[in-house]
């Protein structure tokens, strides 16, 4: 009787233990997106982590990733230690933003907590739309035809949505691909893409690059001229100049107890017939166990940001 009691006691502890470490089948076998709801499951010490987790999971499966990521290296300068917190820009391409979240079941594991969640589908397509709807228009100048006086802030718009074009095709990818409506969006393009045409006709360029080795200056050189032909300029003499001054590369090496970390650091800046007219700063910070690939990795985040590197 003396053993039965024991081995009873010892169930009644083992029993709510063993269920704790069973994860529930929502978060096992998350029900699958319909025409209504996308679904998606995240783990965090908190409810907001596992929310932002979930967030992340969903936009892998959109293929663009919910916000960039974020590392920790220590570096020391004259005895003083300081804790850096950086991004790593080649992971943080332009992300989605979820609205309309709702939370359908939450449950603890292993003192962490497990959350599924909803996004109402429509919703968020919407807000997708509206906000590449605001930033094309905000592109556009203020008067459509092309004057002297207007030439620069033209100019310098175009500029502006050369380097961010690549993210806004993303977007506009994602709404095709899910049958979303984009006509009126590719109106706006085509009123950009006219508008350059009328710069391009009256605006050539040429490409200063300074403080950057021979090695990489051939590179990025090739990205700033992609990125003046996906505007339409060329380096055909014309009326007007573009001179756009590669300043750089400026940069850091530290290393952890397990990876080099490299912070590297440029700036483009235009100048239409000699007047500076926008100044553009790139940096990019890279952890990677080979020095030579971290600063691989870093370079090609420069040329991410310049708007022309696939």
């Amino acid at each position: 009787m003396r053993l039965i009691n024991t081995l009873l006691l010892t169930l009644t502890f083992l029993i709510p233990q063993a269920q704790a470490e069973s994860l529930p089948d929502w978060f096992v076998n998350p029900p699958g997106d319909s025409m209504l709801w996308f679904y998606s499951v995240g783990m965090g010490e908190t409810k907001q982590q596992a929310q932002q987790n979930a967030l992340e999971e969903l936009s892998a499966r959109l293929q663009v990733t919910v916000d960039s990521n974020t590392q920790q290296f220590v570096e020391s300068k004259e005895g003083n230690t300081d804790l850096y917190l950086e991004t790593d820009s080649l992971l943080s391409t332009t992300g989605l933003i979820f609205t309309n979240i709702e939370m359908v079941k939450s449950a603890e594991y292993n003192n962490e907590i497990i959350q599924l969640i909803k996004i109402d589908r429509q919703a968020f397509f919407q807000q997708q739309h509206d906000s590449i709807k605001q930033q094309l228009t905000n592109f556009l100048p203020d008067k459509e035809e092309l004057t002297e006086k207007n030439l620069s802030p033209t100019l310098v718009k175009l500029i502006q949505y050369n380097q961010i074009k690549s993210s806004i095709d993303n977007k506009l990818s994602l709404l095709d691909s899910y049958a979303f409506n984009t006509i009126d969006l590719a109106e706006l393009i085509t009123k950009l893409q006219l508008i350059a045409q009328s710069v391009s006709r009256t605006v050539g360029y040429k490409i200063v690059m300074a403080n950057v080795d021979q090695t990489n200056a051939t590179d990025i050189k090739f990205s700033i001229i992609k990125q003046l032909q996906t505007i339409g300029i060329t380096s055909d003499q014309k009326e007007h100049t573009l001179s756009i001054v590669f300043a750089g590369i400026n940069q850091e090496q530290t290393t952890t107890e397990f990876h080099f970390a490299i912070k590297m650091s440029a700036e483009l800046i235009y100048l239409l017939d000699d007047s500076i007219i926008y100044q553009f700063p790139m940096t990019a910070t890279v952890f990677n166990q080979s020095a030579e690939l971290a600063e691989q990795q870093a370079l090609e985040s420069i040329q991410l940001q310049l708007g022309s590197y696939q």
